[in-house]
């Protein structure tokens, strides 16, 4: 009763703020950033809402409203703010999502039945999104947004409270309707029993063809695609993964449903759209080239629930988007053919670049375990920023198989919330880890192989702003242990840490948090003169 009181009285005060002055005295704020003019608030442009149709949850432990008191419904997805892993992923809660068209800077409100105190943050920080809480009613924060991108709201520092927002440019999408070679879903729920396109909850694409989701469309259905070309899924709608069952573990059976499974095919193109809960691994990309994702948003709850995952793939680059993950974000790994494993994986210029990351499970940013295939190579990570860490490293590369990976660059890394160990990363706890390894697990799951190598790997431009207190970097090589190899080391060599910024202090070849294994070469870390500025752009959700 007393959380509905709070939430009415919350309400209220929108209404009243809404209709009074900017400039009246009696409305009394507390700015938690810098302080927010009346030039910065008004005149607010008008805002595209996204309606939620029947069958759909709203999240209303938040609400969100325009200046003038509109609404802007808030879609319930789910997040995992656990760090055991759980093949039934038990401790999922809703968490508040909106898609927003962008006209101009405008002014929102956030109404939380959390009171907001000082550890209220509006993230990405580098967005510099100014922000005020209200003084008379701590339930209420205002704050401007003056282009599109993603931010994600936690009121008073709760992550589990936090808000997704994403911030887009509309465009007219009449040149997608009515056409022959485009499966076009409008506004509104769209799912097996009233839309007999997704009869099977599955659409196998053919090359050629482009599924565009309209603002406001949520779609509950899987893509699947192999041996096809030239295909588009495109479009400011939702793709959600909620009705389907994942279970995972061996005593409960093994049940997924991944939403993007895409094989030996080429020219694919996602952009713009927001997938909410997958049933498994989100995008899968099995032996694809010469493809690009851009201005997505993902956020997974279950297990396995790896973002992006890139398996003996080339020429493929991935922009602009937005993860939030139950297990790593971003992933590249090299897996053989299944119908002739005598075929294995090739791994070749792939680019990530300015995306924001939040691990509540797993790695960040990961390269293996399975790497079965000797050329993985030209892999870039840029211009990132990692809203959380909680669980395992931020950077990571896990060389378990027969892979010569070389050539890795991470440039312009910026993790605001360093917190790894939690729950049971155990001794994967680093900031970074780089490591030819034998893994009992995964370097036989698949294929039995020899072991590889990893060469000039380079972190320039690393900053972190806050977490542990000593952020460790591990990095080793092996020898094989099993009997039926011989006893070769597998070098890890020539690693460089350049200009990496700790909590302000740029460390150097004294750094306490270092441990260098057995069988690695050429290792160094050292400092410029240039300024160390991490992730310099952040997302574009522009059309």
């Amino acid at each position: 009763m007393k959380k509905r009181i709070l939430l009415l009285l919350s309400l209220l005060s929108i209404f009243v703020v809404g209709c009074s002055s900017h400039n009246d005295s009696s409305v009394s704020t507390i700015s938690t950033t810098s302080e927010t003019s009346s030039e910065d608030v008004l005149p607010s442009s008008p805002v595209d809402v996204m309606d939620l149709p029947t069958g759909v949850n709203q999240y209303t432990y938040s609400r969100l409203y325009t200046i003038d008191g509109q609404e802007i419904p808030l879609y319930a997805t789910k997040i995992n703010d656990s760090q055991v892993w759980n093949g039934l992923a038990p401790n999922r809660y809703d968490s508040g999502l909106a898609i927003v068209g962008f006209h101009g800077p405008f002014t929102l409100r956030l109404v939380c039945q959390e009171a907001m105190g000082d550890k209220t943050v509006i993230r990405p920080l580098s967005s510099g999104v100014n922000f005020q809480v209200n003084a008379l009613d701590r339930h209420e924060m205002t704050f401007v947004i003056k282009k599109p991108g993603v931010y994600v709201l936690e009121p008073d520092g709760e992550k589990i409270l936090a808000v997704h927002l994403f911030v887009r440019i509309i465009d007219d999408d009449s040149e997608y309707q009515n056409n022959s070679n485009v499966i076009y879903f409008d506004k509104g729920l769209h799912d097996a029993s009233n839309d007999s396109r997704l009869s099977s909850s599955t659409l196998t694409l053919k090359s050629n063809q482009t599924v565009y989701l309209a603002f406001g469309s949520i779609v509950r259905a899987r893509f699947v695609a192999s041996n096809q070309h030239n295909i588009k899924i495109i479009g400011p709608g939702i793709i959600d993964g909620s009705t389907f069952e994942r279970i995972a573990g061996q005593s409960e059976g093994n049940t997924q449903f991944i939403p993007f499974d895409f094989s030996y095919s080429s020219h694919i193109e996602f952009a713009d759209f927001v997938m909410s809960d997958p049933a498994g691994w989100c995008v899968n990309w099995y032996f694809v080239t010469d493809s690009s994702i851009s201005r997505i948003g993902i956020i997974t709850s279950r297990s396995n629930g790896d973002g992006i995952s890139l398996q003996s793939t080339q020429r493929i680059v991935v922009t602009d988007s937005f993860v939030r993950g139950w297990d790593d974000n971003l992933v590249v790994k090299n897996y053989p053919q299944w119908n002739n494993t005598s075929l294995e994986g090739y791994t070749d210029d792939i680019t990530f670049s300015r995306c924001v990351l939040w691990t509540d499970l797993a790695q960040s940013m990961e390269i293996g375990y399975e790497t079965i295939g000797q050329t993985m190579k030209n892999i870039t990570f840029e211009d990132i920023t990692v809203l959380h860490a909680l669980h395992k490293p931020v950077i990571s590369i896990h060389n378990g198989n027969n892979a010569n990976i070389e050539n890795v660059n991470y440039r312009r890394i910026t993790v605001e919330d360093a917190s790894m160990g939690r729950g049971d990363s155990q001794a994967n706890s680093q900031l970074i880890q780089i490591q030819n390894i034998y893994s009992s697990n995964w370097s036989s799951a698949h294929k039995v192989t020899s072991l590889g190598s990893i060469s000039g790997v380079n972190v320039s431009n690393l900053k972190v702003l806050k977490g542990n207190s000593l952020l460790a970097i591990a990095i080793s090589g092996i020898i094989d242990p099993r009997s039926q190899y011989p006893d070769d080391p597998h070098y890890v060599d020539d690693v460089h840490l350049i200009d990496c910024d700790f909590y302000g202090e740029i460390i150097d070849e004294n750094y306490q948090g270092i441990n260098v294994g057995l069988y690695v070469r050429g290792f160094s870390i050292s400092k410029t003169s240039q300024e160390v500025t991490g992730a310099t752009s952040l997302p574009n959700f522009v059309l």
